[in-house]
């Protein structure tokens, strides 16, 4: 999905690993993460991912909300963790 920044008018091509469509209509993008985290506490590893992918994050649930009328919520998932991360990008 190629969207276009409204402010500095430059393309983003969008690669999105996995959306989903939850049973209150709330579209979900994950965002697969494989890296392995050399910190010993993964409560601050977690929390500078997610400072790290929040405005990637913003423009997926941008786009989509340009596209579709419904609820959009966004996370990491750390496969090698086996964590969910929620990711609120309405606060950036």
């Amino acid at each position: 999905m190629t969207t276009i920044d409204a402010d500095s008018g430059l393309f983003h091509k969008n690669v999105i690993d996995r959306t989903v469509i939850s049973e209150d209509e709330t579209r979900w993008v994950i965002d697969y993460k494989t890296g392995i985290h050399g910190r010993t506490d993964i409560a601050e590893f977690l929390r500078s991912e997610e400072d790290r992918y929040r405005p990637q994050l913003a423009r997926y649930r941008d786009a989509f909300r340009k596209i579709e009328d419904r609820p959009v919520r966004t996370a990491l998932y750390f496969p090698l963790l086996q964590k969910l991360h929620i990711v609120d990008c309405d606060n950036l």
